[in-house]
């Protein structure tokens, strides 16, 4: 990576300036050092969650999980799901919505999700809980 400088503009509060001042002088730096190296460690928390990430998912790939592509047909179904699970948002809904598509079973560890579901016609969602 360069060393490549940019130049900002950093807008604070008043509580914030007066944080960042006393952090200043704790440290015996200036307020530019302080921001410059709270920024630099906040880019490298992101690359490292994004590392994580990243390996989190390969092995999720690993195991056979994939990505299903959302479409409007998806939003649609999942709008309905929701009106049926009564939930005001349609997250949940898109669960059902392909679960339902691929006429596969919907496990979860929402045991609510799952009680509605199946309230509603979804003999196929079931609870991460449920007795085998």
């Amino acid at each position: 990576m360069g060393t490549r400088c940019h130049r900002a503009q950093v807008l604070l509060e008043p509580e914030q300036h007066h944080e960042l001042t006393e952090m200043a002088r704790r440290q015996k730096r200036s307020v530019s050092e302080v921001i410059r190296r709270l920024v630099d460690e906040a880019i490298a928390r992101q690359r490292a969650d994004a590392e994580n990430k990243y390996r989190q998912w390969l092995d999720l790939r690993a195991l056979g999980v994939e990505l299903v592509p959302m479409t409007a047909d998806h939003a649609r179904s999942a709008l309905r799901w929701a009106a049926r699970v009564r939930q005001s948002r349609a997250h949940d809904g898109f669960y059902l919505a392909v679960a339902e598509e691929l006429g596969t079973e919907l496990w979860t560890a929402d045991q609510r999700l799952a009680n509605a579901a199946q309230a509603a016609g979804a003999g196929w969602a079931h609870w991460i809980g449920e007795p085998s």
